[in-house]
């Protein structure tokens, strides 16, 4: 449903080819720029990340990119092998989160973005999704303590507690995975503000480059942490990360609030 409608929009309000090489051509006219080989590409684009505005970013990209694998790791696994939740309840959990955040991007994305800004959006993020995260760690251990303690229950007043704490378990996941669409967009919005137009391809192919290795070691560290003591540890390491890293934003990035570059 959220590719249909992404497909839906691009045809909607994306430019027309024709109008595209009209940009291009005046693009073109008024400068001429030289081609780099791919070693020179590939210095320039380490020279955008270490701009003194770029590199705390793509630092907080790479962080933000640990916690949420680690989180997307430990939830399905607290979820089957804990509450021992069915493969279609699962599949709903995570479903429900991924419509909300295509539904919310459509519609909703740009209001807020005028109303926070760029720079709030990735606060907003950041702390919302360490306080969610306790937040799920909490229904969980409060259901499982539950089933241990109900063991001796109908399967009537069971069926209703699953259904109860399914309810809660996905109204939590549709606001976590907000709360990242927030911070994932606060993110490209400031970095490419940061940057000439022409160089924003470059930074945006780094970014995600970067979002990807940290994806990698990711859910090995959350399967770690889950094995040592379960969901608890990973969201109190997650919201610990997204806590400090605010604090680190708020400290590099606050003086450069005022300088020449564009802050959406």
């Amino acid at each position: 449903v959220g590719s249909l409608l992404s497909g839906i929009l691009s045809l909607v309000f994306l430019p027309d080819n024709r109008s595209v090489s009209r940009d291009a051509s005046t693009t073109t006219n008024s400068k001429i720029k030289k081609k780099r080989s791919f070693l020179e590409d590939t210095r320039h684009s380490g020279q955008i990340a270490m701009r003194p505005s770029i590199w705390p970013l793509l630092t907080i990209k790479v962080i933000g990119g640990v916690c949420a694998s680690m989180h997307s790791t430990a939830i399905p696994l607290v979820l089957t092998q804990v509450l021992h939740f069915e493969p279609q309840q699962l599949g709903l959990v995570m479903s429900c989160g991924m419509f909300a955040v295509a539904f919310f991007g459509a519609f909703f994305m740009a209001p807020l973005i005028k109303m926070f800004g760029s720079f709030g959006m990735m606060n907003l993020g950041m702390l919302s999704r360490s306080i969610l995260g306790l937040v799920m760690a909490g229904v969980v251990s409060t259901y499982a303590s539950t089933m241990l303690l109900s063991s001796t229950s109908t399967n009537n007043s069971e069926t209703n507690s699953v259904d109860s704490v399914l309810m809660q378990i996905i109204i939590v996941s549709i606001l976590h995975a907000l709360s990242q669409h927030v911070l994932a967009t606060g993110l490209t919005t400031q970095t490419t503000g940061n940057v000439d137009n022409d160089e924003q391809g470059a930074l945006l192919g780094l970014e995600h480059s970067l979002f990807s290795l940290a994806r990698i070691g990711g859910p090995a560290i959350g399967t770690a942490i889950f094995s040592f003591g379960g969901v608890l540890p990973v969201e109190m390491a997650c919201g610990s990360i997204d806590v400090l890293t605010t604090v680190f934003l708020s400290i590099t990035l606050g003086r450069y609030s005022s300088s020449k570059r564009k802050w959406p």
